[in-house]
C-alpha cells in the first residue's frame, strides 16, 4: 500500500484511508484531472473533434426528424468560431443538466471512446465550456467539454431558446 501511496502523491494525488473496527476500510484515491479517463461520445464539428461525457447525454436525434424545433441547439462548431452546419445534414444529442435541456448540434457522431484527458495550459484555460483534451490514437486532438458549464451560458447567452 505503501509503494501505491507513493506512486500516487508522486503524481500529485491523494489516498486516503478510512477504517471502522468491525466494519472494514474504504480507500478512496484522487488523481489530478490530467489523469483523468473520460467515457464520452466523440464527434466532429466543422474541423473540431469534441468529447461529450456519457453522462450528461439524454437523447440523440438527426436534426431533419426534429419535429420540435422550438429549442434552437448550440451548433457545436459555430459556439467554437468555425462555420455553422448545414442544417440537413446534422446530427446531436440532448444533454441534460441542473435546471436546463440543451440540445448539442455536430456534423458527425464518431463513437464511443474513452479517453485520457489531459488539463489545458495557461493560455488555453481560458476557453469556455472545455474541461480539458485528449490525443486520440492517430494523433489528433478532442476538446473535452465540460456540458454543464457549457449549458449554464448559453441559457445565459440565449435564454429563451435553451429553456424547457
Amino acid at each position: 500500500m505503501d509503494t501505491v501511496r507513493r506512486r500516487i502523491q508522486a503524481m500529485r494525488g491523494k489516498v486516503e484511508v478510512a477504517s471502522l473496527p468491525g466494519e472494514g476500510c474504504l480507500f478512496s484515491i484522487r488523481i489530478p484531472m490530467t489523469l483523468a479517463i473520460l467515457d464520452a461520445l466523440l464527434v466532429r464539428a466543422g474541423k473540431g473533434l469534441y468529447l461529450l461525457p456519457l453522462v450528461h447525454i439524454r437523447r440523440f436525434f438527426r436534426w431533419e426528424d426534429l419535429d420540435d424545433v422550438t429549442d434552437k441547439p448550440i451548433d457545436l462548431s459555430e459556439w467554437f468560431g468555425g462555420e455553422p452546419t448545414e442544417s440537413g445534414s446534422s446530427e446531436g444529442v440532448q444533454i441534460d443538466s441542473p435546471g436546463s435541456m440543451v440540445r448539442l448540434r455536430f456534423d458527425e457522431n464518431l463513437g464511443k471512446r474513452e479517453a485520457v484527458i489531459q488539463g489545458l495550459g495557461p493560455i488555453l484555460s481560458r476557453l469556455e465550456g472545455v474541461n480539458g483534451a485528449a490525443i486520440l490514437g492517430d494523433g489528433r486532438v478532442a476538446l473535452a467539454l465540460d456540458v454543464p458549464l457549457l449549458a449554464k451560458e448559453w441559457s445565459r447567452f440565449r435564454p429563451a431558446e435553451a429553456a424547457t
